[in-house]
């Protein structure tokens, strides 16, 4: 009997080997689809295609297709994806994946066409745009096309951001208040407060997300109480016989939509506010004083270049904004100013005062009292050295 059951064993060994090798192996599967979706922001409508490989393979090549046939090119421009040219009125995308491969199942991969209203267009629906993806032996046919509404902004013009710091001492300050350094100003700013009857600069860092290109802008500048601009150079601005309050006209405050900026590093969209500020001596700190705020509004106006460089910008920009980069459009800050306590005595003091001191509020030791001081200084120091000794020995034991 034992010796049946080891042959019935090793019949069905057999017979499982010979099953699993008789089994074939799955084919490979192909199957991709794409899929749309419209984003609005930075003064023009971004369409998304993804294609996302649904199969169980990658294929070596594939089209995706936009086909813009029913698009009103007179009341719209078209900036389409970098590598998918146009044939007629459809941008053949042949290069997806070219550096890295196409998506590996279960991934995908977008491409963005970018719809920017010019002048004298009438926003709204100017047509629909067709996404169509065409693989060999693709499996699924139903998943291989959509469609979507093209509709344009209803707001053409600049949209203007500004934001400031609080305002504190600042690095290389020139006896006019003046910056010798360039850069960013968060970086000028060394957080150090301003002694009182000390200068400094209150900047305002403009940015323009809208749809065309600001050639001048003007600005309204508030001080807190106990801080004045200071006037000398500044033609284009008129003051408050208190001189806390400033409004400005900047001539060459161009800023390009930022949507076509192609190097920010540069600022193509934003421009910088600089206005010196001296802090008055009978301050009252150290504190940060509230009550400072910039409003700015564009002036003028002016169509943005769509060259080769901004349509790639656009193309990069477009990017950010489809990954939910958030562009916040506000004409008006708030913003303090950083003053130190009154100093006393002669010299000078930091920022620019006058006046002796330093910004630690720790006052000297001198006189009868350092004795004093020293001594139960030392005392306190004996007897920190024994505790220390007794508190090691208790916890060795």
């Amino acid at each position: 009997m034992r010796h049946l059951t080891r042959i019935g064993s090793a019949a069905l060994l057999a017979a499982g080997a010979v099953t699993i090798t008789a089994t074939p192996a799955l084919a490979a599967e192909v199957d991709f689809g794409v899929d749309l979706r419209s984003i609005t922001g930075l003064g023009v409508t971004v369409v998304e295609a993804t294609i996302t490989n649904h199969g169980t393979t990658t294929p070596d090549k594939l089209t995706l297709a936009l086909d813009t046939s029913t698009i009103d090119e007179s009341r719209v421009t078209i900036i389409g994806p970098a590598g998918c040219p146009a044939s007629g009125a459809v941008l053949e995308c042949k290069d997806l994946g070219k550096n890295d491969g196409l998506p590996k199942p279960g991934k995908s991969a977008s491409v963005r066409a970018v719809f920017w209203r010019p002048a004298g267009a009438a926003p709204g629906t100017v047509g629909e745009l067709t996404a169509t993806v065409t693989v060999e032996t693709d499996s699924e046919a139903a998943n291989n096309s959509k469609r979507i509404p093209v509709v344009t902004p209803t707001d053409r013009s600049p949209a203007l951001n500004v934001s400031a710091e609080t305002v504190s001492q600042l690095e290389d300050l020139t006896s006019s208040g003046g910056v010798s350094t360039t850069g960013d100003y968060a970086e000028q700013y060394n957080g150090k407060p301003i002694p009182p009857g000390g200068k400094s600069q209150a900047f305002g860092e403009i940015y323009n997300y809208g749809a065309v290109t600001t050639t001048s802008v003007r600005t309204v500048g508030k001080l807190p109480e106990g801080v004045r601009f200071i006037t000398d150079g500044l033609a284009n601005c008129e003051f408050s016989a208190d001189k806390r309050s400033a409004t400005c006209v900047w001539d060459d405050a161009r800023m390009g939509p930022f949507i076509f900026d192609p190097e920010i590093d540069k600022n193509d969209s934003s421009y910088r506010i600089a206005m010196p500020i001296v802090v008055d001596k009978d301050a009252k700190g150290p504190a940060d004083l509230t009550g400072g705020e910039w409003t700015v509004a564009a002036v003028t106006t002016a169509e943005p270049k769509l060259d080769e460089r901004a349509r790639e910008a656009a193309q990069s920009n477009a990017a950010s904004l489809a990954r939910g980069q958030e562009f916040t459009t506000d004409e008006n800050v708030a913003f303090a100013v950083r003053v130190g306590a009154a100093v006393t005595g002669g010299g000078s003091g930091n920022g620019g005062g006058t006046g002796g001191g330093s910004d630690d509020p720790s006052l000297p030791i001198t006189g009868p009292t350092t004795a004093t001081v020293l001594g139960t200084g030392a005392a306190l120091v004996a007897l920190g050295v024994f505790l220390a000794y007794a508190s090691r020995r208790r916890k060795t034991v």
